[in-house]
């Protein structure tokens, strides 16, 4: 894990005692030195109740003093830190490039800032927002560095984990195979890849260019927009429906769209899918008409149809077939055994093993 910026700002106040200006003393000095002791006692219960970890090194880097925020964060207790190299605490692989950036900020600004990995004492890794900077003695020389830590491993798994889930959510859409556009009014803010297939246009001449009626043929223009205004303002309608519509180079084509209302950036949109069905719909015309084609020949004809259902053992009789068998319509059985039954004995046998035969 490399190194992450931070948003700029100060490690924020400990909530320690501000000390006042050393001009300032009580009479008998009595009075400045209690006071002095309170401070440093107040800092000094700061330092150890802080739930920040704080390191304070040497100009070696070495530990010179550890809190019990860093205790917890990192699982070593002070004993086991002080004088060790406060690299320990860093991930193997970025022990360099960290003390470069952080010599470097302080350097150049004074401080340094930012987000790092960080390794446990048990081997395991997390993640902290870290500030440094430098200390000095009475006379301004620099003799260490004082760092404060804060974890936030879970703030960044959270964030690593909405990464992750976004882009397999992108994936799936991207790679759709059905048409996904989000749409606000007349207006598409957003378009995966198979819609821009099924109707001929790129994405960017859909999202600038195009309007909702562009995309419908003038016999179904009406009642979609009327059906996503009505979807807008919050009615209940058939998530599904079907509609003409008209690609780029002029074709006409059947869509089937399933869209629903979202709420998007505080106002109401339409999240729809949109499958192209042409192909489909000419398959399904043909059957039809074939269908259509069969009734009438057999309403026609004087022979004797018949459809057996073998799975569900049902006879279905062509519209003949009582006239010629001399039966009313409503004594027709319905089963194959009914049908056998009144085969001559003689041939019933024979008939019946080549009906089977053509099965096998």
């Amino acid at each position: 894990m490399a190194s992450r910026p931070s948003p700029s700002g100060g490690p924020g106040d400990t909530g320690s005692p501000t000390p006042r200006d050393s001009s300032v003393h009580s009479s008998d000095g009595v009075e400045a030195r209690a006071y002095t002791d309170l401070v440093h006692r107040a800092r000094a219960q700061a330092f150890e109740n802080l739930f920040d970890a704080v390191v304070v090194t040497d100009l070696d880097g070495r530990v010179v003093d550890w809190n019990r925020g860093s205790e917890l964060l990192y699982g070593y207790s002070r004993e086991e830190m002080l004088g060790q190299p406060v690299t320990l605490l860093h991930i193997p692989e970025q022990r360099e490039h960290v003390l470069n950036e952080v010599l470097t900020a302080i350097e150049r600004d004074g401080r340094w800032q930012g987000e790092v990995g960080l390794l446990r004492k048990d081997g395991s890794h997390g993640w902290i927002e870290s500030s440094v900077v430098p200390l000095f003695d009475d006379h301004g020389q620099p003799v260490g560095a004082l760092g404060i830590n804060r974890d936030i491993s879970d703030r960044v798994a959270a964030e690593e984990e909405l990464r992750a889930a976004e882009t397999r959510f992108r994936s799936l859409v991207e790679h759709s195979l059905v048409g996904i556009h989000i749409l606000r009014g007349e207006h598409l803010v957003y378009v995966n890849p198979r819609f821009e297939e099924i109707f001929g246009y790129t994405a960017d001449e859909l999202l600038r260019e195009v309007r909702l009626t562009d995309l419908i043929a003038a016999e179904d223009r009406e009642r979609v927009r009327g059906n996503v205004e009505r979807r807008l303002a919050g009615e209940e309608l058939e998530a599904k429906y079907g509609f003409h519509a008209e690609r780029k180079d002029g074709a006409v084509i059947r869509i089937q769209v399933h869209g629903t209302r979202i709420e998007l950036d505080g106002e109401p949109a339409v999240i729809g899918m949109v499958q192209d069905v042409t192909e489909q719909q000419i398959a399904e015309d043909r059957l039809r008409a074939s269908e259509e084609r069969y009734r009438l020949i057999a309403v026609a004809s004087t022979d004797v149809f018949r459809d057996w259902d073998v799975s569900a053992g049902i006879v279905t009789w062509g519209p003949s077939a009582a006239q010629a068998l001399h039966y009313a319509s409503e004594e027709m059985g319905s089963g194959i055994d009914w049908w056998s039954s009144r085969i001559h004995p003689e041939d019933r046998g024979a008939v019946v093993r080549s009906l089977y035969a053509v099965l096998d």
